[in-house]
C-alpha cells in the first residue's frame, strides 16, 4: 500500500510523551488559517484522516481535544506505550478547475483516503 507521503502529504509534527505529559512538536506556523487534509500515523500505519479549514492548529491540538475522544484516546494510548504519533498534512493542490468553476477537492480526498486506509480512529466509518 502507498505511503501517505505518496499522495502529497508532508510530515508537519509529532505527538510524544516527555516527563509523563503528551507533547506535540511541529514544524509549521500553527496559527495560519488554511484548508488542508491531514493524517495521523504510528509506524507508517494511518490511524486517522481528517479535513479542516482551521489550518494546522486542528491536527496539532488533538491531545487537548475533548470532543474527538477516539483520536485523543488513541494518541494517549500510543504515547503511553512509548510510541510517537506522526502528523501529516496536504494543503496544496486541493483546488481544481472544472469548466469555469474552482472546486475544493479536500473532502473528496479525505473520503477516498478513509476508504483506502480504513483508519481505526475515524469512528464514523465503523
Amino acid at each position: 500500500m502507498k505511503k501517505i507521503e505518496d499522495y502529497g502529504f508532508d510530515k508537519i509534527g509529532q505527538y510524544f510523551v516527555k516527563d509523563g505529559i503528551i507533547q506535540c512538536k511541529y514544524d509549521v506556523k500553527k496559527t495560519e488559517r488554511l484548508s488542508l487534509v491531514y493524517a495521523m500515523g504510528i509506524d507508517s500505519k494511518i490511524k486517522y484522516i481528517g479535513t479542516t479549514i482551521q489550518g494546522y492548529i486542528r491536527p496539532l491540538s488533538y491531545h487537548k481535544n475533548d470532543v474527538m475522544k477516539d483520536v485523543k484516546n488513541g494518541i494517549a494510548q500510543a504515547c503511553a506505550q512509548g510510541k510517537t504519533v506522526d502528523v501529516y498534512a496536504r494543503s496544496i493542490n486541493l483546488m481544481i478547475t472544472m469548466e469555469d468553476l474552482e472546486l475544493d477537492v479536500s473532502q473528496a480526498l479525505e473520503q477516498a483516503l478513509i476508504s483506502k486506509y480504513k483508519p481505526e480512529w475515524n469512528n464514523h466509518i465503523r
